[in-house]
């Protein structure tokens, strides 16, 4: 379980994640090293969930470049998701379940817009300008809505101040906090 905060600015994209590493049957918490934010290639991603989903997707995804001319959300839609569908089902981490294949849940800044990727692989825009994903994300979607307009915070600060009020609220999420911008 975990929290991933994305906001999108004038200025950037940027993704924030909690520590923890968690298993929920029976509680046991480990802060881990490996984080749950990165950059690869032209995209910058943070995940919930198995880190296994991360690994793959931070070492093993390969993207195609996006076609001249294609809209960017195209692009997520037709070859991002796509590559990233691949890259899990050829690491052993999709499932099929009724004819439905899932995977994990994620976050993805492309250029300057955010991306929510669901486990069944839709990609969303939300029309706010944060999105939180994760056991605490809806702690961190009240706080970022009363944060986002503070002047006086910086974004690494406003998503930092998100994900502890996350963490204050819910017992798997934990420092540190790391955020990044695309």
């Amino acid at each position: 379980m975990t929290c991933i905060i994305g906001l999108e600015t004038d200025d950037g994209v940027w993704i924030g994640a909690d520590s923890a590493g968690t298993d929920t049957s029976y509680g046991a918490q480990t802060i881990r090293a490996d984080t749950k934010v990165f950059k690869r290639g032209p995209v910058l991603m943070g995940f919930c969930g198995s880190y296994r989903m991360g690994q793959l997707l931070r070492y093993q995804l390969e993207m195609t470049n996006q076609p001249d001319g294609m809209p960017d959300y195209e692009y997520m839609v037709r070859h991002f998701i796509e590559d990233a569908r691949k890259c899990l089902k050829s690491g052993g981490f999709t499932w099929v379940e009724k004819n439905t294949e899932t995977g994990g849940q994620f976050l993805v800044a492309y250029k300057d817009k955010l991306y929510g990727i669901e486990e069944d692989f839709q990609v969303g825009m939300s029309t706010r300008s944060y999105q939180c994903i994760g056991s605490g994300g809806d702690y961190a979607s009240g706080a970022m809505a009363a944060l986002v307009s503070d002047e006086d915070l910086t974004e690494a600060q406003k998503i930092k101040k998100a994900l502890k009020i996350a963490a204050d609220h819910d017992a798997y999420v934990a420092a540190p906090f790391k955020v990044m911008k695309l």
